[in-house]
């Protein structure tokens, strides 16, 4: 299974997968795809010929990623945190899927719960 039919399997939107090149009819270096997951989240999915695979996670529950990077248990590498944006290094099984998905359906959950306390 590639990591596109695996992110399906757990549950991700995905869009048409594409290649990627550095220009218009270049080689291709990567192949990658937009995923979604329901409202809470979205993104990209990038697979580099290399075998490398990039995440990017986007959600409006969290305005700095920065700010929550400590507290996050994933088995992946965190590249880069700015702003909505959360870049992760993974591997083809995209361990750090289920976890996120929990992680920020908690956040949904908690923001909901403190707005109905006001």
């Amino acid at each position: 299974m590639d990591v596109f039919q695996t992110a399906s399997s757990k549950g991700l939107s995905i869009s048409q997968i594409i290649d990627v090149s550095e220009r218009p009819g270049g080689k291709p270096f990567a192949k990658e795809a937009e995923y979604s997951y329901g409202d809470l989240f979205w993104g990209k999915i990038h697979q580099r010929v290399t075998g490398d695979i990039y995440l990017l996670i986007i959600t409006k529950l969290i305005q700095n990623w920065k700010n929550k990077v400590q507290e996050l248990k994933i088995k992946g590498e965190i590249v880069d945190a700015v702003g909505g944006l959360l870049w992760l290094k993974e591997s083809e099984s995209l361990d750090d899927i289920d976890y996120m998905i929990e992680y920020i359906k908690k956040l949904k959950e908690d923001k909901a719960k403190s707005a109905s306390k006001k």
